[in-house]
């Protein structure tokens, strides 16, 4: 970076020592303790020091403009200009897992107000805009603040600035927490594509009204519904299982005019540019598993797609973030249905705070299933499957496997279907799909997660986590397969006659029951 004036020797001096820091102090930032004593300070004309403070103090030290005129651009809204920087990244920086180049995601302390996240914003947007400091090429590589969070959930930002400008940030009493965004993804591998197909078969009425069973269901549903392994050519499963419940679908979208859906699935909000339109298809897939008519666990649940990736099946921790920080406004907002959430997504690396929003979920009362992972290592690797308070769920295969793609360890909760799974596809309404992955594992577990919440809806998503992994079936998978992993197979608690359940040990009640087929 280049001074404009040779006659700052102080500044000059005092700036490139701020620099020299910096080379080890961003190395990693999320790693790194914070300096809650230490004020950031910027560089002005003439020597005067400009240091960052809380809302109360720093409207004295700087003559800042009207806030509720400060227009902050979001990601999906920049400008030409920017997003020709941003288009300059390499493209092996696109791929899930990889960071995402002086991008960075800032979480202020839970007790900061919006006016303070405001000035803070503000102090960073006079930084990049100071052309006494840094000139215009400088400043021009750099797109600034690209994303706002500023709820009771989290109260942060998103940004790509420079590595002097993240060091400055990190020292500020107001920042908690900063850490490099990063590139996630659908967390499935490539496979052949089915023939669009007529969706196949239906559903039969069994003698006991309480209990329904499907013929020749997706083997995924057939598994999950029998203790003995193979293929019994049923699901059996209770008609009203997932109602009341909303399974908020964090992903590439949903075709939510599929036949399969029924007029249960809805665009609750998009966080990326492509729109609501799922252009993908791995939305609409695992949206089929959790809850479709012919393809779904939890046949009466209703579908909330929740697009954080864009079309290509990649995004941003940034912007999933930004999604779960939605599902959680409307959580709050509608006391009146239960919720739940699947995440089959992830990336190669952690990230704490896309962590601490999906406790907060949980929190709240809403259990989240969360893909493992398909690069065969260990599931504690990358977020959010080693969050530690989700379900995490490796894939099995037919013959009670681990697939050999699937993550594995003691992060991964439990395991469920997830080779070969025929689901909802996005090309027509009618369309479907074979795909393999632990993005079809984990909503064959979200789907059962509305059905326990169906029938039990007073309990807490750890409840819903204990029935789950309670009523398992133990000892499915092939031990040589394991790699350290648990031992349980998703079972949805029909064994001919009644639910195995906990509802005893939460003051639950409810019962399936199935007296013959």
């Amino acid at each position: 970076m280049t001074l404009l004036s040779r006659s700052w020797v102080g500044a000059t001096v005092a700036l490139y020592v701020a620099l020299f820091s910096v080379t080890t102090f961003c190395q990693p930032l999320a790693l790194l303790p914070l300096r809650p004593v230490m004020q950031p300070v910027a560089f002005a004309p003439h020597g005067m020091e400009i240091a960052e403070q809380p809302a109360q103090r720093v409207q004295a030290a700087v003559n800042l403009p009207d806030l509720s005129k400060i227009k902050i651009p979001d990601n999906f809204n920049l400008s030409q200009a920017v997003k020709d920087i941003l288009d300059k990244l390499p493209p092996d920086l696109r791929a899930p897992g990889s960071v995402s180049r002086d991008r960075y995601i800032v979480a202020l302390h839970p007790n900061a107000t919006s006016d303070d996240l405001n000035n803070h914003l503000q102090w960073i947007i006079n930084m990049l805009s100071d052309t006494q400091l840094f000139d215009k090429d400088t400043i021009s590589k750099f797109a600034g603040i690209l994303q706002k969070f500023d709820s009771e959930f989290l109260r942060g930002y998103q940004g790509h600035f420079p590595d002097w400008l993240v060091a400055l940030i990190q020292r500020s009493s107001l920042v908690r927490l900063v850490e490099r965004d990063q590139y996630v993804g659908g967390t499935q591998p490539p496979v052949s594509n089915n023939p669009n197909v007529t969706m196949s078969g239906f559903l039969a009425a069994a003698n006991d009204s309480q209990t329904v069973f499907q013929r020749d269901p997706p083997w995924g549903l057939d598994r999950i519904s029998h203790r003995e392994p193979g293929f019994q050519g049923l699901y059996v499963y209770p008609p009203n299982g997932g109602t009341g419940v909303d399974i908020y679908i964090v992903d590439t979208g949903c075709n939510v005019a599929h036949d399969d859906f029924g007029g249960r699935a809805r665009n609750g909000a998009s966080f990326s540019a492509d729109g609501d339109i799922d252009g993908n298809g791995h939305g609409t897939h695992v949206s089929g598993t959790a809850a479709g008519a012919t393809y779904g666990v939890a046949k009466a649940a209703n579908i909330v797609a929740v697009k954080v990736l864009d079309n290509d099946g990649n995004g941003l921790v940034s912007t999933v973030i930004k999604g779960l920080e939605w599902v959680l406004g409307q959580v709050r907002q509608n006391t009146t249905r239960r919720a739940v959430i699947n995440m089959s997504l992830g990336g190669g690396g952690t990230s704490e705070l896309m962590n601490e929003v999906i406790g907060r979920a949980v929190g709240l009362g809403v259990p989240v299933a969360v893909a493992a992972g398909n690069n065969n290592t260990n599931a504690c690797d990358s977020s959010p499957a080693d969050s530690g308070v989700v379900m995490t769920v490796g894939a099995s295969t037919e013959t009670d496997r681990r697939a050999s793609f699937s993550n594995f360890g003691s992060c991964v909760n439990i395991f469920a279907p997830g080779t070969n799974i025929t689901s909802a596809w996005y090309t027509s309404n009618t369309a479907t799909r074979v795909s393999s992955g632990t993005s079809m594992a984990s909503p064959h577990v979200a789907g059962m997660m509305a059905v326990v919440l169906s029938l039990y809806p007073s309990a807490s998503a750890r409840d819903v986590y204990t029935i789950i992994q309670d009523i398992s079936t133990k000892g499915a998978i092939n031990n040589a397969t394991l790699n350290a992993s648990i031992n349980q197979l998703l079972y949805n608690g029909i064994n001919g006659t009644r639910f195995e359940g906990l509802g005893s040990s939460f003051g639950l009640t409810g019962q399936w029951k199935l007296d013959s087929l």
